[in-house]
């Protein structure tokens, strides 16, 4: 017998040899169903469905790596030949790693309930026929590269001034003493969106699916600057006092908006094993026109003013 042969059966026997197979103890059976015939997987313990009838157990073992379809499927073809639509997992263990199949064993009642799509099954074993057979392909591999977003950024600012000044007047120098307190609270609120690079390896080998997930690089700590823009609104309140020959004290409430350009230099720590947003922090200067609507009380007097006040501020944020 030629070598070639003789090396082609000892694989064909060792590939079939590895191949999970379902031991049935049968007490009825129905109308075998179909190839594309789901077979729903309840959660390990859960109650017999009420109407169910009862067809037998089933069960499967499998040490193998090479294996052509897993335990699960191989109970599920076993439910489908004697009209089985949903096992009750009543023992199974050795969840499924790189060097196994699905499970190590696992061993359940098959059940044909009348109506399967109104019971809750397990998560991932649900099987019909030619969905199972994509899930096992021998070999597949992915790459692709993903982004996160991330917005809104929170900065309140606040001051209190206190200014003096002497002034001339036709009649000498008058002093004028000056109190001004201005106590106003800003919210400033951004949207940008960052792309991430990060990049995911997905495949399979033998049935066992493996994922590796990474960032570019695993773990790193960017910096950088971008340019947002936002709006602002405001809202306060100011005393002033003001002592001179003629002596005045006035109120002052605001309301006004702005908008500014803000450029950000920013520092983001990045691990690939963390699920959530990034956390970044940034240091802005922001650069714009404040417009405010104004209204004043004063000594017998009453009016409102509009104006137009160039400004700058520089602020401390977190983003998140």
């Amino acid at each position: 017998m030629p070598r070639s042969l003789v090396i082609s059966l000892l694989i064909v026997l060792l590939l079939g040899s590895c191949s999970p197979r379902a031991t049935l103890s049968l007490v009825s059976s129905r109308e075998r169903l179909g190839r594309d015939d789901g077979v729903g997987f309840l959660e390990l313990g859960a109650e017999m469905p009420e109407g169910a009838e009862y067809l037998g157990t089933a069960y499967s073992d499998n040490k193998a790596l090479l294996a052509g379809e897993g335990v699960h499927k191989a109970v599920a073809k076993a439910a489908r030949r004697i009209g089985g639509n949903v096992i009750r997992p009543t023992w199974s263990h050795k969840p499924a790693s790189f060097w196994r199949s699905d499970y190590y064993g696992i061993e359940g009642d098959v059940l044909y309930v009348e109506n399967p799509d109104s019971l809750d099954y397990s998560n991932i074993y649900y099987l019909p026929g030619r969905i199972a057979d994509f899930d096992y392909r021998k070999f597949e591999i992915n790459v692709g590269i993903g982004g996160q977003p991330y917005f809104a950024s929170y900065e309140i600012p606040f001051g209190v001034e206190f200014f003096g000044h002497n002034s001339p007047n036709f009649v000498g120098e008058l002093v004028d003493n000056c109190y001004d307190v201005d106590i106003s609270a800003t919210v400033s609120v951004d949207w940008a969106y960052n792309l991430d690079k990060r990049w995911a390896i997905v495949g399979s080998f033998g049935g066992n699916r493996v994922m590796a997930s990474f960032f570019d690089p695993f773990k790193n700590t960017l910096t950088g600057s971008e340019t947002t823009y936002m709006f602002d609104i405001l809202a306060g309140v100011r005393y002033h006092h003001f002592n001179s020959k003629v002596i005045s004290t006035y109120s002052q409430a605001m309301l006004g908006v702005s908008f500014h350009t803000k450029g950000e230099y920013w520092n983001r720590n990045r691990y690939a094993n963390y699920h959530f947003l990034p956390q970044v922090t940034a240091f802005g200067i922001t650069l714009g026109s404040r417009v405010f609507f104004l209204s004043e009380l004063g000594w017998g007097s009453e009016y409102s003013s509009y104006s137009f006040i160039p400004g700058a501020r520089i602020g401390l944020g977190f983003k998140f």
